[in-house]
């Protein structure tokens, strides 16, 4: 079964992550998330994650 992802930040190609974990996938295109999502960084942990903010929101560029 395929199953279809969307990344962002270093998970995207050429990226310093895209080779650790997605080398072997296929690109399908670029898109970009609806304008309501805020994208955060957590410290803790040191990755990025997105909140649904549908007042303060911006769209995200990412990759299927």
């Amino acid at each position: 079964m395929s199953k279809k992802i969307i990344v962002y930040g270093t998970l995207k190609r050429g990226e310093s992550n895209y080779p650790h974990y997605l080398g072997d996938q296929k690109f399908i295109k670029d898109v970009i998330t609806l304008p309501k999502y805020r994208l955060f960084h957590n410290s803790s942990c040191s990755f990025p994650y997105l909140v649904e903010d549908e007042k303060e929101g911006k769209s995200i560029e990412c990759e299927l």
